[in-house]
């Protein structure tokens, strides 16, 4: 009854009021992120001072000019929220449980407010409206697309529900893409409200987009940015590291704007390896002095686009950077030194802080170099691995942040150690090998391996997957379970060539699959936070 009666309010101002000129909403709303199982908040201002405010809701978008603004919502199933009042400023806001709501995970929700106004002939104006959609667990699906004849595709970015396994939406990058793989580098960023997602796609473009309902919003070119972007700590844009074709320099992408509006540029040559702290205060870079050969870790202010102090590591000259993460409060950066054709060893540097100052440990040189570092911080610990393709053989090894000096090998299950991706849940290690216990084919079944961190037992998860190229995982943390998702380049036929994204409840070891596009990219997880 009450959406009739709104309804029927709205049709009869509208017929009455035929001589009062169309004009845009000046009553702006804001809101938080819809998450299924959270509370909406909403605002809005620039309306007129104690006034009365219906909030109107409808399943369905609609167009319907009025004589005071355009009805955004589908007139047949529009429904009253809530009612409020507004202050002496002309601001009133609400808020609402989605659960009271009776919507389901993904579907859309369509908010606009009619507020009453002496000032206009109808005596009510329409405010802004807000398309949303009920947020619940996604996997973001980065792929870059191949050129092979018989599955030639372009790249794309896939949204996937994982409450449902149905794609959301599909934003195609309109060419196959090339340069860096992402792996679980390139995962979107996000302003608070969720209005705006931000992802590189590649090291020369970040594309911007509505994470609602997947509509491009900009794309931003860079010479060879870092895969990896980093969120404000005011959530208003993001941060992209740009290595360039002259000086190296550090971008602010804004949300409101979507354009580069602020540019730090850095004095000495950087890798495209950098970490943000827990708190997304500060991050470090990898920075190299090319006369000298030394590195550094370069700090970097992510709320006041401050550069800070350049740390020497213990690694010699010559190097090049692996990796870094920050955990705890500290920074491990993980550096190669190239001593033969083909030959390189690796070094481990630790940054610690102390009152009036740093220490910085640096391992003595391992024979092969690490490839993948791994913040653990429940089992408070960061994991390294390394791979070493001539034998085939590596090894999966943790340094406790408590004792700079423990560093445990793990003893795996298994002979050719190739850890092809990692996910870490809780004190638990989710650990991708595809080399399996032979010399690695392309026939090889892969396996999914759980190991835990504090107990060093390791339990395999059943599988018979069979992977060709590379492949990505990522773990979707849940509000009552965890589900590792997974996704590979191609199978070799005639098992299958189209690639797929694997879907693992880690709680009762449910699987599901979605058919994804070709070349595989990036895989991450987003859920209520």
């Amino acid at each position: 009854m009450l959406g009739l009666r709104i309804y029927r309010t709205l049709f009869l101002l509208a017929l009455g009021s035929v001589f009062c000129s169309r004009a845009t909403a000046q009553v702006r709303m804001e809101h938080s992120a819809p998450w299924l199982g959270g509370d909406l908040s909403l605002q809005i201002e620039g309306a007129q001072p104690a006034s009365y405010v219906r909030w109107l809701v409808a399943p369905t978008a609609g167009s319907f000019m009025l004589p005071f603004g355009e009805l955004e919502l589908e007139r047949s199933t529009i429904q009253v929220l809530a009612g409020s009042t507004t202050d002496s400023n002309g601001s009133s806001a609400v808020s609402l449980s989605l659960d009271a709501l009776t919507y389901a995970v993904e579907e859309e929700l369509h908010i606009q407010t009619l507020v009453a106004d002496a000032t206009h002939p109808s005596g009510f104006v329409l405010g802004e409206a807000k398309h949303l959609r009920v947020l619940g667990p996604r996997f973001y699906v980065g792929c870059r697309g191949v050129n092979a004849a018989s599955q030639a595709e372009n790249g794309a970015l896939l949204a996937i529900s994982e409450d449902s396994g149905s794609t959301i939406f599909e934003i195609g990058h309109g060419r196959v893409l090339t340069g860096e793989r992402g792996h679980g580098r390139a995962a979107p960023r996000f302003s608070a409200n969720m209005d705006v997602g931000a992802v590189m796609i590649s090291p020369s473009e970040l594309l911007l987009f509505d994470p609602f309902f997947g509509t491009e919003l900009a794309r931003i070119p860079f010479a060879t940015a870092s895969r990896d972007i980093f969120v404000h700590p005011d959530t208003t844009g993001v941060w992209v590291l740009d290595q360039g074709s002259g000086p190296s320099r550090v971008n602010y992408v804004d949300f409101d704007t979507l354009t580069v509006t602020n540019q730090i540029f850095l004095q000495q040559p950087v890798s495209w390896y950098w970490c943000a702290t827990e708190d997304g205060r500060e991050a470090w870079i990898g920075e190299h002095y090319s006369f000298t050969g030394q590195t550094a870790a370069l700090r970097f202010n992510l709320e006041t686009g401050q550069v800070g102090e350049s740390i020497p590591l213990g690694a010699v000259s010559n190097s090049r950077f692996t990796d870094l993460t920050c955990a705890a409060g500290q920074v491990f950066v993980g550096t190669a030194t190239q001593t033969g054709m083909g030959n390189w060893f690796g070094y481990r540097s630790r940054i610690q802080f102390a009152a009036g100052g740093h220490v910085v440990t640096t391992d003595s040189a391992f024979t092969t170099e690490f490839s993948m570092f791994t913040a653990a911080p429940d089992a408070r610990a960061v994991l390294f691995s390394n791979f070493m393709p001539e034998i085939p053989a590596g090894s999966l090894s943790a340094q406790r942040l408590a004792v700079p000096t423990v560093t445990h090998t793990f003893a795996s299950p298994w002979v050719y150690l190739h850890v092809d991706a990692l996910a870490v849940e809780g004190t638990g290690l989710w650990v991708l090998d595809s080399s399996n216990n032979e010399p690695p084919t392309a026939t090889d079944p892969g396996r999914l391996y759980h190991l835990d961190l504090l107990t060093h037992i390791w339990r395999q998860h059943p599988t018979d997957w069979h992977f060709v190229g590379p492949v990505a995982m990522s773990l979707l943390k849940g509000p009552t379970h965890n589900t590792i998702g997974l996704i590979t380049e191609s199978e070799p036929a005639p098992i299958s060539i189209t690639p797929k994204l694997w879907m693992i409840n880690t709680a009762t070891g449910m699987e599901r699959t979605v058919l994804v596009r070709s070349g595989v990219d990036s895989v991450s997880g987003i859920g209520r936070p």
